[in-house]
Formats: structure tokens, sequence, C-alpha cells
């Protein structure tokens, strides 16, 4: 896993299992609740991208994420 961005309360992250995911944990909607969480992009390997885990996010000002993979 890489280092979370956190942008309005929601967690931002990338997990490397596969050729990597990027999710989301957004708050929970009552207090003491669980963080919902949501896979944005799984990548496919080769010319799509693999093994996001060597980089993290960076927010975008038009609201995107951006990453590197290898």
């Amino acid at each position: 896993m890489s280092g979370l961005v956190a942008i309005d309360g929601v967690l931002y992250g990338l997990w490397w299992a596969n050729y990597g995911t990027v999710y989301s944990l957004t708050p929970p909607v009552t207090a003491g609740g669980t963080r919902t969480e949501a896979v944005l992009y799984s990548f496919a390997g080769c010319s799509d991208g693999e093994n996001p885990q060597f980089g993290n996010l960076v927010p975008g000002a038009s609201g995107a994420l951006y990453g590197t993979t290898f």
C-alpha cells in the first residue's frame, strides 16, 4: 500500500496486488460507523500500467488523481 491522500474527508490510496488498484475510503455516515471502500480503477498491466506502489497519488486542481506505475 502507498501513502493515503485525503480530499474532503475521503481517503484515496493505491494497492499493489495483482496489477494494482486505486481505491477510496469514504467516511462513515454516522459517528462510530465504518468507512465505505470503493475500487476506482484496477490496472490491467502492460500498456495500461501496473505496480503503482512505487509512488503516491497526487490530487490535481480539477479533482483528478495523478500517480505513477511501473
